[in-house]
């Protein structure tokens, strides 16, 4: 059985392990929206239909003088249109703890996460499972150094298998160069190996690969009477069967501005872009390799808080979805209404 399988039942035994802690708190939050998209490249016979998701959320947090415990579930699933339509379904859990030793701080995590596409017919599945160690420490009043390390395995399941195992390292590197103005730079290396069986008629037959990701990380964040939040990564890619330099690239916006007391005004983009060469377009290649992140969008959100708990919302952009199967994907516009509440 897959490990990542094991992470929901840790989670929810964990939490109970802990309760007995004063300082213990348990919070859940559950999203329903649904509205209507228009895609170019639908999976189904029709270009525009409805589509809908329910986001629940678990979270966990036991917090003393010197150690801080979290543990999170969460729980999506989706469906894009109502004939041949496009259904997700996503898990994704995290424990960590970390304890603070004079002005370090370690810690060490656990997490994992499986999204399930089923369509035509046809189920893939994207998931990875990783565990990992931190530290932190203050540098200068107004500086900070932070690190993490750890291993992960990746693993794309559809009629063919690749798995992809992984050990990495990032070290951050933060400065207040203004007021709540945070501006921060880093490095990533990573030492990944891969291995891809295309099906079962093919079963003494498969590929393997081996190869390093490194590159910059770059983060700002702005908190005043708005919020915004900027994260770029670079990573240049060595392996056996790409050309150098292959490169990826993964930016994330997220802003948030308050129009009234209970009115505020969001945009949220994730945006990943590949250019893998291979030395060998037209071989199995193309297949020994797949990114951590296979969904962009950008979108912007209206919120308006009806209640202390509950929030009603208006959100509309554009999303596209690499199912990782045979070049298919799922992009369009998107308008939907949403509610949350938190208990």
């Amino acid at each position: 059985m897959n490990k990542l399988f094991f992470l929901p039942h840790f989670t929810v035994v964990f939490i109970f392990i802990q309760s007995n802690d004063l300082q213990a708190q348990v919070s859940a939050r559950i999203a329903l929206e649904g509205g209507y998209y228009s895609t170019a490249n639908s999976l189904s016979n029709s270009n525009e239909s409805v589509e809908g998701r329910i986001d629940g959320r678990l979270d966990f947090r036991s917090q003393s003088k010197s150690n801080v415990t979290k543990v999170s579930m969460r729980v999506r699933p989706e469906i894009y249109g109502l004939e041949n339509s496009l259904t997700s379904y996503k898990l994704k859990g995290l424990a960590y703890h970390q304890l603070s030793l004079s002005k370090n701080a370690i810690g060490v995590g656990i997490e994992g996460a499986m999204n399930r596409y089923s369509f035509s017919n046809r189920e893939t599945t994207l998931d990875y499972f990783s565990i990992h160690t931190t530290f932190s420490r203050p540098v200068a009043s107004q500086s900070f150094f932070s690190a993490k390390a750890g291993y992960t395995v990746r693993t794309n399941e559809y009629d063919s298998n690749l798995e992809i195992d992984l050990v990495f390292i990032n070290a951050n590197y933060s400065v207040n160069v203004a007021r709540r103005t945070i501006l921060g730079a880093g490095i990533y290396v990573e030492r990944f190996t891969s291995k891809f069986e295309p099906n079962a008629e093919l079963e003494n037959f498969s590929l393997s690969n081996k190869g390093y990701r490194f590159g910059p990380l770059l983060n700002f964040e702005y908190q005043d009477k708005m919020i915004i939040k900027l994260n770029y990564n670079l990573m240049l890619h060595l392996s056996d069967v790409t050309k150098n330099f292959s490169a990826e690239h993964f930016a994330q916006v997220v802003a948030a501005k308050s129009l009234k007391r209970n009115v505020t005004l969001m945009l949220l983009a994730e945006y990943y872009y590949g250019d893998l060469r291979f030395n060998e377009s037209t071989s199995f290649d193309k297949y020994l390799y797949f990114p951590s992140n296979n969904e962009n969008e950008i979108y912007g959100k209206l919120v308006v808080d009806v209640s202390a708990s509950t929030e009603v919302y208006l959100r509309t952009g554009y999303f596209n979805i690499d199912l990782q199967v045979e070049n298919q994907s799922l992009s369009g516009w998107n308008m939907l209404f949403g509610i949350q509440t938190r208990i």
